[in-house]
């Protein structure tokens, strides 16, 4: 019946109407209950916790693939734990068809995190880790190896994309107390972490990893219970890293402003360098990491505008030194604890096939530079000693730990305080058992004033001017040290420490060590010295600071030895044993009764004229000596008289008036040769009937 068909068809299309009306209303009903539903469960989950917990706003969009929360905050005992002022994730369904999640956007932003370790407890957001995973459940049975295994050689790749990853105001504090005394308290912010372009991750037998770029900006890391930071960082930048098997590879990162270990506020220069350690910028570019062998292949490494201060207040103390102690401390704290019951992991012994040995590394080349100084502040000495080494530059080429015997070149020059430089060309073996090295270096124009403090110990001498010129020439083989140092000091004036300066136990070295140095100085005042150091530096008792100042005296002795013996310098012992008045040269002796110069007396005249007209400071004093012979030759006498000799007055101002005639004939003879008449001291005559010696003239200095 046509007319009963047509009222069927028309009831049906009513009840499925109202039938679809009423799932879309049920839907309807679900999605917007469904945040509330979702609030209402965060929160009481929390609340099991002990957690006081609030979600300000829940936002689920799935047919666009949107999820959206915001304003969560949670509390435990009054104490923030979490925030999370924004999260947004957004998914496009249509990859999932090709086994491909693609996240258009994961942005979060104002994020805190509390962690905490509270008498051995690890606690995070306010969570009992040990209680929280106590109370996951049994762990599911493992699958058959055999079968996972074909399960996953048939299965085809999983993919991640993230297009868009944007962390942004993100903050997190970790602390550790034990019996209610804090042991550690850090707290870490960042502004922004970006990765613009997306994100690859492909899960299969091996998981790999393709990231364009991302960028960190803003990072701080702040010790809370000094109050003090201990790392800033202006921004991290990587481009081109991917993760392929077992091999890591990046083609650029860079890090701009770093500053690590700020100084406390109360020490002296911490406006000039407010961090011990601080660098402009860093570069690295084509690195390439094998977790198979293991071994890191790097192109370059660059470091900018280095700063660094290195200090030593009046104890002695490095100040550094107690806060990377207290840093280390506080780290342990933070850590989980030792199992005691975990068996030690046997160590993997490179010579046995199979195994793991040690990292290679290798790193084509390595430079510093760009405006990069070195403070040196020492308040352990007197005066207190400030330095700066401006405009440091190191060049390294050929770092390879698989070849010990391969020599890496060195490159190296800084400026000393503005006015003075010094550099250093050679090559060093890092990875020998002894140490293998060679280099040439030069120090220029360097002001030794502020150096003096250090040679005081050593040569118990302190400076009073000075600079400092040195080409040294630096062989070590095995071990085995090998200097040639070449000093050229100009203007430069020592003068030996007084009793009450001298360190208590100490006394006065026997070198004069000024007195040395002036008979050395040369016209234009000037000093030239070689100093050759030997010894074996693996000794304990090794010490070349001590080595250089006995090398330095006896290369000083040495040097006058050297240069005075051809005008003939004799008793050099004497002339050690403290008194610049005992360095003496060989006397003029004269025939009895004579006072006139021999030809060979006028030609070592002349050379001792050269010297004094070379050396326009030094001076020299001649002593004539009347003996008996002299006595004898004036009386007629050959021999000595049992009785003695018999003089009356007048013979004896004879005698030491031939003694002065002596004495002036050299001296008119020296000036004769344009040696100045200040430079030639005439001494009393001595007169000596004693003596049956041939008479003399002394000459010393």
């Amino acid at each position: 019946m046509p007319g009963t068909d047509s009222t069927f068809s028309r009831r049906l299309l009513r009840w499925g109407g109202h039938t679809l009306l009423l799932i879309f209303l049920i839907l309807l009903l679900v999605f917007t209950l469904l945040p509330l539903g979702i609030r209402t469960a965060v929160e009481h989950w929390f609340a099991q916790q002990g957690i006081e917990a609030e979600l300000a706003h829940v936002e689920i969009a799935p047919v666009v693939g949107r999820v959206q929360l915001s304003g969560l905050k949670a509390l435990r005992n009054g104490e923030r734990v979490l925030q999370l002022d924004d999260l947004i994730v957004d998914i496009s369904w249509l990859p999932l068809r090709e086994n491909r999640l693609q996240i258009t956007e994961f942005s979060v932003d104002g994020l805190y995190l509390q962690a905490s370790k509270r008498d051995n407890q690890q606690w995070l957001a306010g969570l009992n880790l040990e209680k929280l995973l106590s109370t996951g459940g049994n762990t599911p049975n493992a699958p058959d190896s055999q079968a996972g295994a074909e399960a996953d050689a048939s299965a085809s790749p999983f993919v991640v994309e993230v297009d868009r990853l944007a962390l942004e105001n993100i903050g997190a504090c970790a602390n550790a107390s034990s019996a209610g005394q804090m042991l550690a308290d850090y707290c870490l912010d960042f502004r922004s972490f970006n990765i613009p372009q997306t994100l690859s991750l492909v899960l299969d037998k091996d998981i790999s990893v393709q990231l364009p770029g991302a960028q960190l900006q803003q990072l701080a890391i702040k010790d809370q219970l000094p109050g003090q930071s201990v790392l800033r960082l202006g921004a991290i930048t990587m481009q081109q890293l991917q993760l392929q098997a077992d091999t890591l590879t990046l083609a650029n990162l860079s890090l701009e402003s770093l500053q690590v270990l700020a100084r406390e506020a109360s020490l002296t220069m911490v406006d000039v360098q407010p961090y011990y350690l601080s660098l402009q910028a860093i570069g690295l570019q084509d690195m390439a990491y094998s977790l198979k062998e293991p071994r890191a292949d790097l192109e370059s490494l660059s470091l900018a505008g280095l700063g660094v201060m290195v200090h030593r207040d009046s104890n002695g103390v490095l100040p550094i030194q107690p806060r990377v102690n207290a840093l280390q401390q506080s780290l342990s704290a933070l850590l989980p604890a030792k199992n005691d019951t975990e068996q030690p992991q046997p160590q993997a012994d490179p010579s046995v096939a199979g195994q793991e040995g040690a990292l290679v590394l290798t790193l084509n080349q390595f430079s510093l530079g760009q405006g990069s100084r070195v403070f040196w502040l020492d308040e352990g000495v007197q005066p207190q000693v400030k330095q700066t080494l401006n405009d440091v530059r190191l060049a390294v080429q050929g770092i390879d730990t698989s070849m010990p015997q391969h020599q890496t070149e060195i490159d190296f020059a800084v400026a000393l305080n503005d006015f003075s430089s010094a550099s250093l060309k050679g090559w060093v073996k890092p990875f020998t058992e002894k140490v293998n090295l060679a280099f040439d270096a030069r120090i220029e124009g360097f002001d030794a004033l502020p150096v003096s403090p250090y040679v005081e110990r050593n040569l118990q001498y302190k400076i009073q001017q000075g600079h400092i010129n040195e080409t040294l020439t630096v062989a070590i083989e095995e071990d085995q040290l090998d200097i040639m140092s070449e000093l050229v000091l100009e203007k430069f004036y020592m003068e030996s420490l007084s009793r009450n300066e001298l360190a208590e136990g100490e006394e006065t070295q026997d070198l004069p060590v000024a007195m040395a140095l002036d008979l050395l100085r040369d016209g234009d005042d000037r000093i030239t010295v070689e100093i050759p150091v030997d010894g074996d530096i693996s000794d304990p008792n090794f010490s070349l600071a001590q080595v250089m100042g006995v090398v330095f005296r006896k290369a000083l002795t040495q040097a006058v030895i050297n240069y005075y013996t051809p005008f003939g310098l004799v008793n050099i012992a004497s002339a050690v044993a403290g008194s610049a008045m005992k360095l003496r040269f060989d006397p003029f002796y004269f025939p009895p009764g004579n006072a006139s110069l021999t030809s060979e007396q006028m030609q070592r005249l002349k050379e001792l004229s050269g010297l004094l007209t070379s050396k326009q400071q030094l001076s020299l004093s001649f002593c004539p000596k009347v003996t008996a012979q002299d006595a004898m030759s004036m009386l007629g006498l050959k021999t000595m008289p049992k009785a003695g000799l018999q003089l009356t007055d007048d013979q004896i101002q004879q005698l030491l008036l031939m003694g002065k005639q002596r004495s002036v004939a050299i001296k008119r003879a020296l000036l004769d040769q344009q040696v100045r008449s200040s430079q030639v001291i005439l001494c009393q005559v001595e007169l000596d009937l004693g003596s049956v010696t041939e008479p003399f003239v002394t000459v010393q200095i």
